[in-house]
């Protein structure tokens, strides 16, 4: 028989060497250390900086910028509401000083005293948007409370309600039909003559 050579037995492998955690643990952080600068490296590479401070004062300069926005867009919703107030303001005041006009044009059409139109004007209340009527109906009506702050229609410009009709005299006969000016200049003009 033939000896037949049978191959050689491999070599035992040595067991494995005994891997502790820690060192596991310490290849496992090198290995994530190691990704996240590669990832870190790639993302300031894309980004255009040098390193994570750059991104970082990027950030700041925008988030100053946002908030500095933020501020001026303040600024002027408020100055818009204050102009809008103000100008709120200037009508109602317009409003306010037009009815005032149109209160004196109405008493002075109902034959108020000149010398008590400011006084009477100011107990005529209406609303600022009141029509002439319902300021002529408020005159009315305060007219039948004092018939007496009101010159009688059929009287002389001027003559009070109270004054007797035709007046009482020879002075009131000499001032009937004129102004308060006018007669003034003409008893100034007769007192010249007199010591």
């Amino acid at each position: 028989m033939s000896e037949t050579s049978l191959p050689p037995e491999p070599a035992p492998t040595p067991p494995p060497a005994a891997v502790t955690q820690e060192q596991i643990d310490k290849l496992m952080g090198r290995a994530r250390s190691e990704g996240k600068s590669t990832a870190t490296r790639e993302m300031l590479d894309e980004l255009g900086v040098d390193d994570i401070d750059a991104v970082k004062a990027v950030i700041t300069a925008h988030q100053e910028r946002v908030d500095a926005d933020k501020t001026e867009v303040d600024r002027a919703k408020d100055e818009a509401v204050q102009a809008k107030r103000e100008a709120e303001q200037a009508r109602a005041e317009t409003a306010q000083a037009q009815l005032s006009v149109r209160v004196d044009r109405a008493l002075v059409e109902a034959n108020v005293e000149t010398n008590a139109l400011s006084h009477i004007a100011e107990l005529i209340k209406v609303d600022p948007s009141a029509t002439d009527d319902e300021i002529r109906e408020a005159i009315d009506t305060l007219k039948g409370d004092i018939p007496q702050m009101f010159a009688e229609p059929d009287g002389a410009p001027g003559t009070p309600s109270w004054a007797p009709k035709g007046g009482t005299g020879e002075k009131s006969k000499k001032t009937a039909g004129k102004t308060g000016m006018d007669a003034g200049a003409e008893r100034f003009a007769s007192m010249k003559g007199q010591p």
